[in-house]
């Protein structure tokens, strides 16, 4: 058994990390992931998000053991997540649907809001590699806790990345709303100036009969 775990900081509020943790994927960082499927979600009695995936990847394991093993190249895992907009806790638990009967694969990401800075952001991340079955175990064990290290530091440079499409897409909005005051105030402004004028004519009408 081998046990990984790490911690990050984003300098990101809570609600922008969650928002980007939605859209990580698809990425260019991390291609192994191939399909996400929502097999349940529902909101419960305090208010919490349940979220029930089905993650599609290649490149679990290098193509010499899928190989080796005749195993697919598409791997697939189930995650579950709870988010917590209360406590601003957002938590991510996946296990490995394929490849169970040899090893598991249990990850787990927690997501919460610094209990000081609410413009930060902690992520804790742990998994738990456990190969059984077959010779040279735990040198497949090492084998999945690199990966797993490795596409750590590309997954958060995923969310870097991710969270940078979210403040254009906001300062976007925010420049389009602006445009569209001046638009709306200049509209009125000419309407005015057209209804003062309307108001005018029988005057002046007026005023050429006599």
């Amino acid at each position: 058994m081998k046990l990984w775990s790490s911690q990050h900081v984003f300098q990101h509020c809570w609600e922008k990390v969650t928002q980007a943790a939605w859209r990580k994927y698809p990425n260019e960082l991390n291609p192994g992931v191939k399909t996400i499927d929502i097999l349940d979600r529902y909101v419960d009695s305090e208010g919490k998000l349940h979220t029930k995936r089905l993650i599609g990847t290649d490149g679990f394991l290098p193509g010499w053991v899928n190989r080796m093993f005749g195993l697919d190249d598409l791997a697939y895992a189930v995650e579950e997540s709870v988010v917590d907009p209360n406590n601003k806790t957002m938590s991510l638990h996946s296990k490995n649907w394929s490849l169970s009967n040899w090893c598991t694969v249990e990850e787990t990401l927690v997501y919460s809001q610094h209990p000081e800075k609410t413009d930060v952001t902690n992520l804790d991340q742990e998994a738990v590699i456990k190969v059984f079955g077959i010779s040279f175990g735990d040198h497949f064990e090492s084998l999945i806790k690199n990966a797993m290290a490795n596409n750590a530091g590309k997954g958060r440079q995923a969310m870097e990345n991710v969270i940078a499409i979210i403040n254009k897409e906001v300062q976007d909005i925010a420049t389009n709303l602006e445009q569209a005051t001046v638009r709306i105030n200049s509209e009125l402004e000419q309407a005015k100036q057209g209804l003062e004028q309307a108001a005018r004519l029988p005057q002046a009408m007026c005023e050429g009969k006599s």
